[in-house]
Formats: structure tokens, C-alpha cells, sequence
């Protein structure tokens, strides 16, 4: 852990803001496997491929998609407030680094919030199929 610092400390600001988009990426991929996981199990459950009651089936499909709803924002929030740890770090010697933080910001809260409403649209749609 030592050595990832020391090597954290010594990078461009560039490559460092790419290290937090990757870590975000890490959770997003969570949060599809989630969501997919959910809706699958689903599907299986109408297709009756697994014998289940409808609603406890609807149950646990809403549970894994309002948990992947809940990584993503929270991954999105560790983005926040890394990013603007790396703002503080380095407001005295770069400016543009602003311009990065805050185009990289409006995206991931941008694709988050795609994520989040849809995500909770198909737990809605599945309410009203039971």
C-alpha cells in the first residue's frame, strides 16, 4: 500500500483523475451485474423456469436493483469527494484542473442519474406487473 502512494503521489494529474474514473468504472460494473442479476432472476420467475410465488419473486428482483441503484450513487458520491480532495490538492499550481474535475463530474452524474431513473423505472414496472 506503501508503494501505491508513493507511485499515487508521483503521477500526472491527468493519469490520476483517470485512476478515480477507473474506480468508479469498477463499481458501475457492480452495479450491471446487479441490475442484470435482478432482471434475470425475474424473467426466470414469469418464465417460470424457477417455481416461485410472483410476489416474493418481485421482492428480491426490487431488492437487487434498488441495491445496484444504491452502489452506483454511492460510487458516484466516493467520486465526488476524491475528486475534490485531488481539486484541493492542486488549486495553487494548476487551474485547469478545475475544468477537468468539473467535465468529468457533469458526465459520470449525468450517466449516474441515466442509471439510477431507469433502474428505478423497471423496479416501478415490476410493482405494477404483480
Amino acid at each position: 500500500m506503501v508503494y501505491y502512494m508513493e507511485y499515487y503521489e508521483d503521477m500526472s494529474i491527468d493519469l490520476k483523475i483517470n485512476t478515480l474514473e477507473s474506480n468508479l468504472s469498477g463499481w458501475t460494473i457492480a452495479v450491471f451485474v446487479l441490475m442484470s442479476t435482478g432482471l434475470i432472476f425475474y424473467h426466470m420467475t414469469k418464465m417460470k423456469t424457477i417455481e416461485m410465488e410472483p410476489t416474493h419473486a418481485a421482492i428480491f428482483s426490487i431488492l437487487l436493483l434498488l441495491s445496484s441503484c444504491s452502489y452506483i450513487l454511492f460510487a458516484l458520491y466516493n467520486f465526488y469527494h476524491r475528486t475534490y480532495l485531488l481539486k484541493m490538492k492542486f488549486k495553487n499550481r494548476n487551474k485547469s484542473i478545475d475544468k477537468i474535475i468539473n467535465s468529468s463530474r457533469i458526465f459520470y452524474t449525468i450517466i449516474t442519474s441515466i442509471v439510477s431513473i431507469t433502474t428505478i423505472a423497471i423496479c416501478i414496472q415490476i410493482i405494477y406487473n404483480i
